[in-house]
């Protein structure tokens, strides 16, 4: 069976979208990732039973990084109502991107302290579309990044490696040259308490995706959303 996940878009932005998708293709579970997790808290009546959600808290809500993006006290606070009717395998703190600055750091960081379950991380990927984004709306941390990066889109394996080792339980998604969890693993069946598949393949996505190749995406959209967040993949 098929397991649904909005990594096109905001779960919660495009929710009628999503929901509609995972009943169409008739979905095992669905994978909700949000910056807006108390859109999800307020829907939670029609939300599908097999559900995991993403609640993506960076810290950055309502700066020049995030402007569409609710500021991370109130994000946490639905985060951990969420926990509380789901349970902590099912709601996952999601850290994505780290910003890595030193600010940055100690904004992720200091977010854990409020992890109840699962956490997953992921450090800023400084694609070349995105630095005059960042350039034009927040100098400081542009160039503190650019210093950082160089030419590159990651960071070096030993500044990444270096990051990475403080936050020692958190599943890593997509990092180069570390063991990754895919956004669908085996945990998520776990969660839920569904039979694991017979055949773990991954699928067949950007070259360090650790995802199982039963994921189906479940939003249309290819394009930056309301969010407006300056590092977005999305050009």
């Amino acid at each position: 069976m098929p397991v649904g996940i909005t990594e096109r878009g905001d779960a919660a932005i495009y929710l009628r979208e999503w929901l509609e998708a995972a009943e169409r293709k008739r979905v095992d579970f669905t994978i909700a990732i949000t910056k807006a997790p108390h859109v999800l808290l307020e829907n939670i009546a029609i939300l599908p039973k097999n559900l995991i959600i993403h609640a993506t808290v960076t810290g950055w809500g309502g700066t020049t990084l995030e402007p569409g993006v609710l500021e991370w006290k109130h994000k946490i606070e639905a985060y951990l109502k969420l926990v509380r009717l789901l349970g902590p395998e099912r709601v996952v703190l999601r850290i994505d991107p780290i910003i890595p600055i030193a600010e940055g750091l100690e904004i992720a960081q200091h977010l854990t302290t409020y992890c109840e379950g699962r956490l997953r991380i992921s450090i800023l990927d400084l694609y070349k579309h995105i630095v005059p984004r960042l350039i034009s709306g927040n100098d400081y941390v542009a160039n503190a990044l650019l210093n950082k990066y160089g030419s590159g889109i990651h960071l070096s394996a030993s500044d990444r490696n270096e990051i990475l080792s403080k936050f020692p339980n958190a599943e890593i998604c997509g990092e180069p040259g570390f063991i990754s969890t895919g956004c669908v693993s085996l945990n998520d069946y776990q969660a839920l308490y569904l039979p694991v598949p017979i055949k773990n393949s991954l699928a067949n996505q950007r070259q360090h995706c650790s995802c199982l190749a039963q994921k189906v995406e479940l939003l249309s959209h290819r394009g930056q959303c309301k969010h407006g967040c300056l590092y977005c993949y999305w050009k």
